[in-house]
């Protein structure tokens, strides 16, 4: 079969990218001819292994008009109107490629089939409905010592929307154009049972549920385990590491318990805030920042450590649970959103509200101090992830939603 998938930008290196790649790849071992759309491309970032045999096509979104997101649009579907004739199926990927997509086929009598894989509805546009948890929260909390970066982040939101007539006029239009690309879609697949309630509230319609998967090879369980758990998350608001560091000063501070030490893979806009708070409350010798490091010191680093802590707010997904757990590691995970699907509660790891540092700091400490639980919850997450999560099993679901329904 004749594949193209179309993602807007495989530039950066990151879940949603890797998925795409991981698909790609994954399709074309099974025989089907793959071709990758997309705006921005950057073959450093990649393993040439990942992209042999692949077609690769570089849109060219520049224009010699002024910057517009219309024509910019009108410019790619046109493009893609013809590109994508002969093709048996068409998989988008994350806004804007629904709209690239949904305008080209608006032009074409004869199109190939579209199906729509949605981790999440736009969050700029429609964030009231994906930020659901987080918009709630900050309308009815009343304790103000925790959460102040996530206050932030729906203040800005608020202004951002209604800063100017213009503004409000053109969310508007990215909505209603983002509404009726859904229409043009034969199939909307979605990652979690959370993405698809927020695809019902957004669009109006009821996707189907078809669960990713992870590459397992190197994340095999290893025995011995250090005296850290680990945190694995760009360092932005919603990923919500600020509440980590609080929990953190919690169990050093507060309760006295020893020997407990975090590492924190990743960067990002928010890390100078995130180390000031460490630094704030003396953990500077119990806290490691490590940045951006490679794929095999990640596994590394979820292999040693004694649990993974995963409290985003309103996460769509993520793929951190399930590569902890297949590292034999368990998860500490937040109540809501995609760890409500990859994270069993007792079996693979915890759920807490990642609203309350309390709740978390009792979580950790509840499994770093129980050596029979640790490996039993570590057991139980390897068998589940290779019993459900697998890239293998993610790429059986796609072929059987996406190419033969």
């Amino acid at each position: 079969m004749k594949v193209a998938i179309v993602h807007p930008s495989l530039a950066l290196k990151g879940g949603a990218e890797n998925v795409v790649v991981w698909l790609a790849t994954g399709l074309r071992s099974r025989g089907h001819a793959v071709t990758l759309f997309t705006a921005e491309f950057d073959g450093r970032l990649w393993p040439a292994e990942h992209l042999r045999g692949l077609d690769i096509a570089v849109l060219k979104t520049k224009t010699r008009f002024m910057n517009s997101t219309l024509l910019t649009f009108v410019r790619l579907g046109r493009m893609l109107r013809k590109a994508l004739a002969g093709f048996d199926v068409v998989n988008c990927h994350n806004w804007p490629s629904n709209l690239w997509v949904a305008r080209a086929r608006r032009w074409s009598r004869a199109f190939p089939r579209v199906v729509w894989y949605c981790e999440e509805p736009n969050r700029k546009i429609h964030w009231e409905r994906t930020n659901r948890h987080l918009a709630h929260y900050v309308a009815h909390a009343n304790d103000a010592r925790y959460n102040a970066h996530l206050r932030h982040d729906v203040e800005r939101e608020r202004r951002t929307a209604s800063r100017s007539r213009s503004r409000r006029r053109k969310r508007a239009r990215d909505i209603r154009w983002d509404v009726a690309s859904a229409a043009m879609m034969d199939k909307v697949l979605v990652n979690s049972r959370f993405s698809q309630e927020s695809v019902e509230k957004v669009y109006g319609i009821t996707p189907s549920v078809c669960y990713l998967g992870i590459p397992l090879a190197g994340k095999e369980p290893v025995a011995a385990k250090g005296d850290y758990f680990c945190v694995v998350s760009p360092l932005t608001r919603k990923k919500n590491v600020h509440n980590v560091i609080e929990a953190m000063n919690i169990l050093v501070n507060q309760r006295k318990l020893d020997g407990v030490r975090l590492k924190i893979v990743g960067d990002g806009p928010e890390r100078a805030a995130i180390e000031g708070l460490a630094a704030q409350y003396g953990l500077g010798d119990r806290v490691a920042f490590l940045g951006f490091v490679s794929d095999a010191q990640v596994v590394r680093t979820y292999q040693a450590a004694r649990l993974t802590v995963y409290v985003p707010i309103d996460e769509p997904f993520g793929l951190v649970p399930l590569e902890s757990m297949a590292c034999g590691t368990p998860v500490v995970a937040s109540d809501h959103g995609g760890p409500l699907d990859s994270v069993v509660a007792n079996e693979t790891g915890l759920h807490v509200n990642p609203f309350d540092p309390e709740a978390i700091a009792d979580a950790i400490q509840a499994l770093f101090c129980d050596e029979a639980r640790l490996r039993a919850m570590g057991a139980s997450g390897a068998r589940w992830v290779r019993e459900r999560f697998t890239l293998e099993g993610f790429l059986d679901r796609f072929e059987q939603m996406a190419l033969r329904s």
